[in-house]
């Protein structure tokens, strides 16, 4: 829109000097400063947008009678790898069953050997956890 708009005041400027051979107006140095803010307008705006969408990818929305209970704090997101030993892990939480697969027994039988996970470390279900 303001490249439009930038477009019809040069388009009308040359207008006017072929109708009026004496003027002698130069408005492209404002032209191309008026394309130039558009440019960075629209960089910036480019720049917020893919911010704002990165920013939202790691936000759960919830509605305003969830903000008094503890799934607002049901999920906590991070871009980084995290850095812990085995021993700093006090459980390991898997959901029962999601769409017709059964995470649970899978993780049991094989993501737990296969990680040689010691005794101590529960593995349960999401489910069980969850407030009925």
């Amino acid at each position: 829109m303001i490249r439009d708009a930038a477009q019809n005041i040069e388009s009308n400027v040359s207008n006017f000097q072929d109708d009026h051979e004496d003027a002698d107006l130069d408005v492209s140095n404002d032209v191309w400063e008026i394309e130039a803010e558009a440019d960075s307008v629209e960089d910036n705006l480019s720049a917020a947008q893919k911010s704002l969408e990165e920013f939202v990818a790691f936000v759960k929305t919830f509605s305003r009678s969830e903000f008094s209970t503890i799934y607002c704090e049901r999920e906590w997101r991070s871009t980084q790898e995290f850095a812990f030993e085995i021993d700093d892990v006090a459980m390991i939480v898997v959901p029962r069953d999601l769409g017709g697969v059964h995470y649970f027994a899978n993780f049991v039988e094989k993501a737990v050997p296969a990680l040689r996970l010691p005794r101590r470390v529960p593995v349960v279900a999401w489910d069980d956890l969850v407030e009925h």
